[in-house]
């Protein structure tokens, strides 16, 4: 999902990274709480104190969204549904799910632990504003506020919407996810289940949306701005989810033997570059050749881009071999296993094709160009 995040470390086994539109969120929150949230909670202070504020007020948000995540992850692991890693992005965080939960229950427990985890931040947040030395004073009769307890108590308060907003009903967010399970439990139909929580996260979007554009008419052109793609995030995911769903109740008990391949065309790495054009591509319009050598036979991912590098006067002598890629991701499924269950069927495209070897078929994800 997100292939441009950088892994900052692990935590407790899973991969924790940071997407680069993470940045752009992150300037501005630090610009949002320096300038407008903090001299507004806290006056007469100095500004590098702000700007210093607003950074911890950042970092205090990461680790926040990360523990929220983490307890989605950590839950999950608990009922066999695998997490890729944790990645902050523009919109917050994800838990990255590699394949749908196989239970109700367990999707329900998986999805109401991060809110849990979020309002359970916010009370220690909150403990900790009365706990700190200095952090509520009396001054001339009054409640005073350190730096340290404003910026604790912004945390308090962030953590609350943060549960709040993800028990929201809607699809893909936490609410969304229970409400499913809810559903999927009462009629054990996930298909159903996903329409009905899919069309409320597109409500909620489209809810969204409309508060945006009011905003943005009303003068908040960025908080508008922002609420407007927000929405349209959530209409997107909630689309996608359920698209994805719709495809694996259709491939259903349909058994990887119906779909694969069992006599790919093959061709010899000696074969040179205007033969394997002309003779192959063009003539059976086939992508992804598997390359044989002798008796043996190795699955490989073959780049047609490829071929266009390759140039016209050199496509006599040129070999195929030199274009050879070894696949990155190599499974083997047996035959008679069901459709969905592997992820190159559930995804549709072409982005896989399978080869029958052995009584075994054998999977390869392939690059597009």
């Amino acid at each position: 999902m997100f292939d441009r995040s950088l892994t900052l470390f692990r935590l407790f086994g899973f991969r924790v990274g940071v997407d680069v539109s993470w940045l752009l969120l992150a300037v501005l929150i630090v610009w949002t709480l320096s300038v407008g949230y903090f001299p507004q909670s806290s006056p007469g202070l100095e500004p590098a104190t702000y700007w210093a504020m607003g950074v911890a007020g950042l970092l205090g948000l990461a680790v926040s969204i990360v523990l929220h995540e983490l307890a989605h992850a950590v839950v999950a692991r608990q009922y066999d549904m695998p997490i890729r890693g944790i990645t902050l992005f523009v919109f917050g965080g994800v838990a990255e799910m590699e394949d749908e939960p196989t239970s109700a229950k367990g999707e329900f427990l998986m999805a109401i632990a991060g809110p849990i985890m979020s309002l359970g931040l916010a009370i220690t947040f909150y403990l900790l504003v009365l706990l700190i030395p200095g952090g509520v004073s009396l001054v001339e009769g009054e409640m005073a506020l350190s730096a340290q307890a404003v910026v604790l108590l912004y945390l308090a308060g962030i953590n609350c919407i943060l549960a709040v907003f993800n028990m929201v009903p809607a699809f893909p967010l936490d609410g969304g996810r229970m409400l499913r399970a809810a559903l999927w439990a009462w009629k054990n139909d996930i298909l159903w289940a996903t329409r009905i929580a899919a069309r409320a996260g597109w409500a909620f979007g489209f809810l969204l949306m409309a508060s945006g554009l009011f905003a943005f008419v009303t003068g908040r052109v960025i908080g508008g701005i922002w609420w407007f793609i927000l929405g349209l995030f959530v209409q997107m995911a909630a689309s996608s989810h359920l698209e994805h769903q719709v495809r694996r109740s259709i491939l259903a008990g349909i058994p990887v033997s119906a779909v694969m391949r069992r006599d790919p065309i093959s061709v010899a790495p000696a074969l040179t570059i205007d033969r394997l054009l002309n003779e192959y591509f063009l003539r059976h319009y086939f992508k992804d050749p598997s390359s044989m050598t002798g008796a043996s036979s190795v699955a490989s991912r073959w780049m047609h881009c490829a071929t266009k590098q390759v140039p016209r006067s050199r496509g006599s002598r040129s070999r195929t071999s030199c274009m050879h890629a070894a696949s990155t991701t190599l499974s083997r499924r047996k035959p008679t296993r069901a459709g969905p269950s592997t992820r190159c069927s559930a995804e549709g495209g072409d982005t896989c094709w399978s080869r029958a070897m052995d009584s075994w078929s054998v999977c390869s994800r392939c690059a597009t160009c």
